[in-house]
């Protein structure tokens, strides 16, 4: 069973439901940018979720040109498009690599499936004369003291919704909106 998020009559959008996404009667500001090979008035905006990941991209009249969701870790649960457009920007607004299906995040590459990165955590490893950042000094993310940080492949201390990695090194704790709080609280009978 389904519990709706959103009221009857409002705009639906994840996680209000699943299956064909609908039109939009209001198109909230988001970032415009025109997609590559494509003429310059085809111009799209970027409708991301709390984590920073694609969720919609609608086109200059508000129509969904694309739709996508995600499971957890980031692997893509559906994806629908109704233009030849394709984001690569999706989960965390990450770079997708579609012939390998990892993403990009700068330091390292992130496999959503196993839900681990591929690469040894940079700050685990320390060299003096290389590295300024590193998790012995106990300044970033508490460092050793922190036992998610001793556990050099786990994607964002195993709790994808609640911690963002923007760059492969430091986890970031989302800062969730008083509204969605709510809605999320009161759906599961938390408050």
């Amino acid at each position: 069973m389904f519990q709706y998020f959103n009221a009857p009559g409002d705009v639906p959008g994840p996680p209000v439901q699943f299956g064909p996404p609908v039109e939009p009667t209001t198109v909230k500001g988001g970032e415009g940018f025109t997609g590559t090979g494509m003429p310059e008035n085809d111009i799209f905006y970027f409708h991301p979720d709390h984590l920073g990941g694609t969720l919609y991209i609608t086109t200059k009249n508000g129509s969904i040109s694309q739709h996508v969701e995600y499971i957890a870790f980031g692997e893509v649960l559906f994806e629908e498009h109704s233009s030849s457009f394709s984001s690569p920007y999706l989960f965390n607004g990450m770079e997708l690599d579609r012939e390998t299906n990892l993403s990009y995040y700068g330091a390292r590459y992130l496999d959503m499936k196993t839900s681990l990165w591929l690469n040894v955590d940079p700050l685990a490893l320390y060299n003096p004369m290389f590295e300024d950042e590193f998790y012995f000094d106990g300044d970033h993310n508490d460092g050793v003291y922190n036992s998610g940080n001793l556990s050099n492949f786990n994607y964002c201390y195993q709790n994808p919704i609640k911690y963002v990695d923007p760059n492969g090194k430091l986890e970031k704790t989302v800062k969730l909106t008083t509204l969605f709080q709510h809605k999320v609280t009161t759906a599961f009978g938390l408050n």
